[in-house]
């Protein structure tokens, strides 16, 4: 019986057991359906908010079983004929196209690099997008991880970075074409300032140089000492008449004996200048070395060019004044064309020499064919031509390199030259017409001079010389030896224009801006200087004689009684990032004595964006010292909104060109409301410059801008005027 017993309190324990455990099971299996559930919502829900993101996205394993796009990704992709798969994952992460064996883990690592990975698509209508992806890990498994990947639209700041870096090409290649003129041309200048005893010479490094001048030896005796008796005894009666205004120019040529034993020949170019009052105060003298075109001269036609069967260098410029000489005598119309080859030092490496002597044959029978009876032709050096042909137009010079154009076209048809050097194998022309006058050298010169100007008629496929070229080439050394006389002689002077204020109408500060008293020129502003200054360096050296200047007039001021203002000066790009630019403010401070809250410096949008990472550690270092910064010319450049919240900067003045036209233009007027609501937003003070007129100003303070700067309240003037018209004394503290 008890046997009995035992057994079924041993089968209810077992039940018992079991009930517990299918009890277990049923909450297991209703926590695991209900967390499945959950999964599933909350995956329709990520699915949904990917599906209605307006980034592209794609998510995916390193196993590729999972690739999945939403909606904006998967549209963008079909007008482009992809899919989602493997392949673009490819694409976006690997470095080049050896996609052989890649694993999802080698995409991984491409995928998770911290600065994002750029593509670029081209769509069907030609445009490029641009997108940026960046990566994050949302799961790791035994066997796989699961990536998420989103794509954002940078197509417009990459556009606007691009624009941006055309500008700085467009603007660094106008410096360097100028540049390499005077440097093609060898171009020296010096002047002379009428003294009561004597004339007193005034020269650059560089001239001093070519005419063999020593740093302690630099006077005209110096100079008269080193030309021939004959050639010194004409420079002295022309450098007399010309000083007496019986003449006001004249060309000599002179040998100068550069060094002991070494004379070269020079053609000097002398222009009177006179001061206001009509009198001559400087000759300016511009010189160039014709040593090695008179040496070519003597030489003649030596030998031939081997390749092309043309003259050489030496052969053309020995024939060259007989042809000339015909030329007149026959009363016939010609110009010289100078000729030069683009990329080909490129063409040479790239398909060999071979190819390249090729190119300069098919080129030399293109020349002929397009010259015509008669002609003189010449292979100057290793990528340039010249040919001297009859030539009464600028149409039939247009004709000639049409005609070449077409035959270097031809030729490139992968039977005499590679096809692909129809686009790689272009040309620049110079021309020249013949004046009548010029030696075969400097009628050469001219038309070569050209191809290395920047020229402004972009219509036509020849650069044209003029008078105008010339005059601009010796202009500018003369200006930029001028700078270095004007900083010493202390020709240099500071203006300020105020700032008034739209709450009290009352002046908050003023904006120095550099003038050069020129002695014979008068008042010269700065458009006509600085970016000569800024081309030569010496921009450097004004600019901190400028900040200089101002904090110490700044300071003057205070000391005079007057209320304290805050004075704002310019800075430029070469100061701002080759110079110790946070020194020269602290030395300006402390040697004038200013207060550096009283002090602005003002930049451009664009040099802001230059190089955007060292001028906002730049801008922190100088608004640590307590100086304000304000940015210039806000509203034409390319600041993104990202970059304008990351510069450490004070003011935002809107350029004048929106100003101009506000109240008649929507546009201008929504641009101006955007960038002050932008700038109160940001807590910067706004300032409008070009304010010229009262309804300009009223709208301005309408919309809420802080202060303005124009015509409308004041001009640029001197510091006694200002002190004049516009200082008021400090009221007496009773």
């Amino acid at each position: 019986m008890n046997e009995v017993f035992l057994g079924v309190e041993k089968l209810e324990i077992a039940v018992y057991f079991l009930a517990v455990m299918l009890m277990l099971l049923s909450f297991s299996l209703y926590f695991i359906i209900h967390k499945m559930k959950r999964e599933r919502e909350k995956s329709k829900k990520l699915s949904a908010l990917i599906n209605a993101s307006q980034v592209y996205t794609i998510t995916w394993t390193t196993d590729f079983s999972k690739i999945e796009a939403n909606k904006k990704l998967s549209d963008f992709l079909g007008t482009l004929g992809r899919t989602a798969d493997e392949n673009f994952l490819k694409l976006l992460f690997l470095d080049n196209d050896n996609t052989l064996g890649t694993t999802g883990s080698v995409l991984l690592m491409g995928a998770l690099n911290k600065s994002g990975r750029k593509t670029a698509f081209a769509l069907p209508d030609g445009t490029i997008k641009h997108i940026l992806w960046k990566s994050k890990i949302i799961s790791s498994e035994e066997n796989f991880t699961s990536i998420a990947t989103t794509g954002t639209d940078i197509t417009e700041e990459h556009d606007i970075r691009e624009q941006l870096n055309i500008t700085t090409r467009k603007h660094e290649s106008a410096k360097d074409s100028l540049d390499a003129t005077a440097e093609n041309a060898d171009i020296g200048v010096f002047t002379l300032n009428h003294t009561a005893s004597g004339y007193e010479l005034e020269i650059s490094s560089k001239s001093s140089e070519m005419l063999g001048l020593k740093e302690d030896e630099v006077s005209i005796s110096a100079l008269y000492d080193r030309i021939s008796q004959e050639d010194k005894e004409l420079l002295v009666e022309t450098l007399h008449a010309i000083s007496t205004g019986e003449s006001n120019h004249a060309n000599i040529e002179a040998d100068v004996k550069i060094s002991e034993d070494n004379t070269h020949r020079f053609v000097f170019k002398i222009k009177s200048t006179g001061n206001r009052s009509g009198n001559t105060h400087r000759i300016t003298v511009a010189f160039i070395d014709m040593t090695n075109e008179q040496e070519n001269i003597r030489l003649g036609s030596s030998s031939d060019d081997p390749l092309t069967g043309f003259l050489n260098r030496n052969g053309f410029f020995g024939n060259g004044e007989s042809f000339l000489e015909k030329a007149n005598k026959d009363n016939r119309k010609i110009a010289v064309i100078a000729l030069k080859l683009k990329r080909f030092q490129k063409i040479s490496t790239l398909f060999g020499i071979e190819i390249a002597d090729k190119l300069l044959t098919v080129y030399a029978r293109g020349i002929e064919n397009c010259s015509g009876k008669p002609s003189l032709l010449g292979k100057m050096n290793l990528d340039s031509f010249a040919a001297i042909i009859s030539c009464e137009s600028k149409e039939e010079a247009e004709l000639f390199a049409s005609r070449l154009t077409d035959h270097i076209a031809d030729s490139c048809n992968d039977t005499v030259l590679p096809a692909v050097l129809k686009e790689q194998a272009g040309f620049t022309i110079g021309v020249c017409f013949y004046d009548g006058l010029d030696d075969v050298v400097t009628f050469y010169n001219k038309a070569n001079m050209m191809i290395y100007t920047d020229y402004s008629e972009k219509d036509y496929i020849c650069r044209y010389f003029d008078k105008t070229i010339e005059e601009r080439i010796y202009n500018r050394e003369l200006i930029e030896q001028e700078l270095h006389d004007a900083i010493k002689n202390n020709e240099f002077e500071l203006y300020y224009q105020p700032k008034m204020s739209f709450d009290n109408s009352e002046i908050t500060g003023m904006e120095a801006l550099i003038r050069w008293n020129h002695p014979s020129n008068g008042v010269i502003t700065p458009t006509s200087f600085i970016p000569i200054a800024e081309e030569s360096g010496i921009i450097t050296k004004i600019d901190e004689w400028g900040l200089a200047e101002a904090c110490h007039q700044a300071k003057k001021w205070q000391d005079m009684g007057y209320k304290p203002l805050r004075i704002s000066v310019n800075i430029s790009q070469m100061q701002l990032y080759r110079t110790d630019i946070v020194s020269t403010i602290k030395n300006a401070l402390s040697e004038s004595g200013l207060d550096a809250k009283y002090l602005e410096i003002e930049l451009t949008e664009t040099m802001a964006m230059q190089d955007i990472d060292r001028t906002i550690s730049i801008l922190k270092e100088i608004q640590n010292i307590g100086v304000s910064i304000s940015m210039d010319d806000f509203g034409t450049g390319y600041s993104s909104l990202s970059a304008l919240k990351l510069l450490p900067i004070n003011i935002l003045k809107i350029d004048r060109s929106l100003i101009t036209d506000i109240s008649t233009n929507s546009t201008s007027y929504s641009i101006v409301k955007a960038i002050v609501e932008l700038g109160n937003a940001l807590e910067l003070e706004v300032l409008a410059e070009g304010v010229e007129t009262e309804v300009q100003s009223d709208i301005l303070s309408h919309l809420g801008c802080t202060v303005a700067q124009g015509f409308f309240y004041g001009r640029p003037l001197s510091a006694k005027e200002i002190e004049k018209n516009f200082l008021e004394p400090l009221t007496p503290v009773e």
